[in-house]
């Protein structure tokens, strides 16, 4: 969805909000784990192992309920939040990572699905597809060659734009915003990592205290739910199917 730093999109060279918009390829995709199974399915995740699901909040009581472990897990905030980023956040440049460029719109959505992916690739099991197709064609690129090519990427493009018309949200006309972005949080070699494509790097945050889900909600509730008039969030994790779904 919309970048939410602008920092970023400098370092991309791609996004200027004055720029009209002239990629109709990525409009919003809404937040909804029917929706996102559908779409990570035919990105090779076998979703008989894995799935995304709806968490209802940050409380130790509803993240009890969420079925462990969790792999990655996606935030879905208000655009107009602002989180810092600094350098000394900046603590391994091989993951998978590409930013949000202009052309990518309101991709934000299956940004997070791609890095929640393409950076868990063993233990999700990925198969063939059009995702590790992606990540073969653009392995040495850069962060911003890398999203420059998903946003020429006809088949990703196409994917998304098939999903981005299912679910309950009415698909918004060209030019116009969510207001809102989501960001994946996952563990990264031991430490908890927040890959947000309108950043110019991933964030760490840290080493994990033993638990991805409960570590990545104490972020949020501290970075993110501070500000008591900002009330619209989501949050959804991947990790494996409840008995009762598989």
């Amino acid at each position: 969805m919309e970048g939410q730093d602008k920092a970023a999109a400098v370092a991309t060279d791609n996004s200027t909000s004055s720029k009209p918009k002239r990629n109709t390829r990525w409009p919003a995709i809404e937040s909804n784990p029917d929706v996102m199974n559908k779409f990570a399915r035919d990105l090779g995740l076998d979703t008989s192992k894995y799935v995304f699901a709806d968490v209802w909040g940050v409380d130790d009581e509803l993240l009890q309920m969420v079925q462990q472990p969790v792999i990655s897990l996606i935030f879905l905030f208000p655009s107009k939040k602002k989180t810092p980023v600094t350098e000394a956040q900046k603590k391994r440049e091989d993951m998978f990572f590409l930013h949000q460029v202009y052309d990518l719109d309101d991709a934000c959505g299956t940004i997070a699905m791609v890095h929640s992916l393409a950076n868990n690739l063993e233990v999700l099991g990925v198969g063939e597809g059009a995702l590790k197709q992606f990540m073969a064609s653009s392995a040495d690129m850069t962060p911003g060659d890398r999203g420059n090519a998903m946003a020429a990427d006809a088949t990703l493009s196409g994917l998304h734009r098939q999903f981005s018309r299912q679910g309950q949200t009415q698909e918004l006309a060209e030019g116009k915003s969510s207001g809102h972005h989501f960001v994946a949080f996952m563990d990264i070699g031991g430490d908890l990592y927040e890959l947000d494509g309108t950043k110019p790097h991933p964030i760490c945050h840290g080493k994990l205290n033993g638990n991805l889900l409960f570590d990545a909600a104490k972020v949020i509730k501290e970075q993110y739910m501070n500000d008591p008039t900002v009330l619209d969030f989501s949050m959804i994790s991947l990790a494996p199917p409840a008995p009762e779904e598989v």
